[in-house]
């Protein structure tokens, strides 16, 4: 309710700055320009209350000097700050930014890895993986075309739970998994996945991946059964613009867990951060799976939800 206020009161405050501006002067009664009646910098107070659609959708088509308040890098630097996920090299260094969707896909819709489709968990989003998790190794193959997704499963493959069979969430991991009690599990053969992330064209030009290397973060819940033993097993590797391994320890990242019949039923959180990576990274490759370890029918293997790449600056 706070936040509906305080937007209603900053609409307000720019609709009484639009006003002033259709009123003569005094001295000429020539119309005032909305900047000669606020300081720019007290209405980019104002309109730093607003949420980022309200921006791009309403504000900026009001007229070209609110337009000009919107574009203005300076405004999204400041809702950057305000989030603290801001790096000076940024402006420092005199980079090239479409600061709008910097914001976005840092802090309005962090995630870049896509699960949800048409308001539930789907496999659509994600890849074929040829992957051999007895060496922890992702095969890469030329047809392969980052940003798409397509899922294989072993055994009876892949489902998706509502709820979550014998291992509940509690409220922290269902807001993390987009407000879902829903999760992803595996049969008694490998379930193979993955997703590409194309950097660049979510808004993070090689120029400020190679300058600033910001933090590059992921995360993904994972979970088994209690009463069925399982494994579940994540690779995550930072790739150039040919899509090549660099056989890197700071690009790449692994972890697999497995869990014993009867020790299951609950969640727990995997996360890594990549820093200092150097120069070339583009992409992201996510690749996870799992199975059970009974070779039971069904989906008794491992399951996972929240997956997640974040951008950090800062």
């Amino acid at each position: 309710m706070g936040q509906t206020a305080s937007t209603h009161h900053s609409v307000h405050l720019l609709q009484r700055q639009e006003s002033l501006k259709r009123q003569p002067s005094v001295e000429d009664s020539s119309t005032a320009d909305p900047q000669q009646v606020l300081p720019p910098e007290v209405a980019l107070l104002i309109i730093d209350l607003l949420p980022p659609s309200t921006l791009v959708l309403s504000c900026r088509l009001v007229c070209t000097s609110w337009k000009q308040l919107v574009d203005e890098p300076q405004l999204w630097q400041l809702k950057m700050k305000r989030a603290h996920n801001f790096d000076p090299r940024l402006t420092d260094l005199s980079l090239v930014v479409n600061w709008p969707q910097l914001y976005t896909n840092t802090v309005a819709r962090p995630n870049l890895i896509r699960s949800v489709v048409d308001g539930r968990l789907s496999l659509q989003p994600w890849y074929l993986s040829g992957i051999d998790w007895s060496h922890f190794s992702v095969a890469l193959t030329r047809e392969k075309q980052p940003g798409r997704g397509r899922a294989i499963g072993g055994g009876d493959g892949w489902i998706v739970e509502e709820p979550p069979g014998w291992c509940n969430m509690t409220p922290e991991q269902t807001k993390e998994n987009e407000g879902l009690n829903q999760c992803y599990a595996t049969s008694y053969g490998w379930c193979c996945r993955e997703q590409w992330v194309d950097l660049e064209r979510a808004g993070f030009s090689g120029e400020i991946l190679d300058a600033v290397q910001p933090v590059i973060e992921i995360t993904e819940w994972y979970g088994a059964r209690g009463d069925c033993g399982s494994v579940f097993n994540i690779r995550v590797d930072l790739l150039d613009k040919a899509c090549e391994e660099q056989n890197q320890s700071d690009r790449t990242f692994t972890f697999s867990e497995p869990t014993a019949q009867w020790h299951g039923g609950h969640w727990h959180k995997v996360q890594h951060q990549f820093k200092h990576y150097g120069k070339g990274v583009r992409y992201v490759r996510f690749a996870d799976g799992g199975k059970d370890t009974q070779f039971w029918a069904g989906h008794y293997g491992g399951k996972m939800m929240g997956a997640c790449v974040r951008v950090i600056f800062g």
